[in-house]
Formats: structure tokens, sequence, C-alpha cells
């Protein structure tokens, strides 16, 4: 007895599992946090938490918070794929610079966040230039300013909105 297979069945079941490995890869984001504990170069592993920062892909977060070294002045050099930049509650003023540019993809894709201030955040200054990379949002909480001083640019007519209580002055 002869078996034939249906390429149809078998283009779809391997269609759903490239999809599955995809989309599982993407769920798999780190958050890393910096500590600023070698220097103020964004891509110096020593500088974050855990091990194997820093973060540079679509969907791991880079993640300020009060800082023990007192190296609140991360340097970019290249460009650098990062789903998030987030700053928690306790965060201290940071001011994220160089001449390299950050394309933020929004951890989780489009309509998701960018970029987020914490209520209770300190001002937070972002002096590099920015790609967006996927339509995200840019919640700025409570008394907080973020101040975008550096080129920022679209990628694919992709937006973003900035829900928030607090400023945004770019």
């Amino acid at each position: 007895m002869k078996t034939t297979r249906n390429p149809f069945a078998s283009a779809l079941f391997l269609s759903l599992a490239t999809l599955t490995l995809i989309a599982s890869h993407e769920a798999k984001g780190v958050v890393y946090t910096w500590t600023g504990t070698t220097d103020t170069n964004w891509a110096t592993a020593g500088n974050w938490s855990p091990t194997g920062g820093p973060p540079d892909a679509n969907a791991d977060t880079a993640l300020f918070n009060a800082t023990g070294s007192g190296r609140s002045n991360p340097i970019v050099s290249a460009s650098t794929d990062v789903g998030q930049i987030s700053f928690a509650s306790n965060a201290t003023a940071y001011t994220l610079g160089g001449t390299g540019q950050f394309r933020i993809n929004g951890v989780g894709g489009a309509g998701s966040e960018g970029i987020v201030l914490a209520n209770g955040s300190a001002n937070q200054i972002i002096s590099a230039a920015i790609r967006i990379d996927a339509n995200q949002i840019w919640n700025i909480g409570g008394t907080s300013t973020l101040t975008v001083s550096g080129i920022v640019s679209e990628n694919n007519n992709n937006a973003s909105s900035a829900e928030t209580v607090g400023d945004l002055v770019i």
C-alpha cells in the first residue's frame, strides 16, 4: 500500500512550527539592570546585571534604578536594539547619551511600552538618537519629566504615543 502525504498539511505544520519558535524566542527577553560597576560604556558587560548584558535584543529591557556606583551617564556608541528602556520609581537622574542609536522595539512588539518612567522616578534625559522600530507607547508617570534631545526617527512608518501624567520634552 502506497502512502501519500498532503503537501498543504506539511507546509502548514512547518509554518506553525516556525511561528512557534519565533514567538518563543521573542518572549524570552531579559531584564538587564544598569549597575555602572565598570565604567560608563553601555556595551561593557560588567555594567549590567545579570551577566550576559548589555541588552541588545528586541525583547530585552534596560532597567535603570538607584545607582550604587554613581555612574548615571551610560554612553552608547553603536546602534543598539532594545525592547524597552525603563526607569524604576527609585531611579536617580540618568543621561543616556553618546553617538550611537537606540533602536526601540517595545517589549511584546507593536503597541507595547518602549520607554517607561515609573511614578517617583527622577527626571531623565536621553540625548542619544532613537529609532522607533515598532508602534509603541512611552509611559511617563507622576511628576517625572523625560527629555529627549537626540534625533528621533521611525522605521517603516511606525509611531509612538505618550501616555503621560508627567512631562515629555522633545
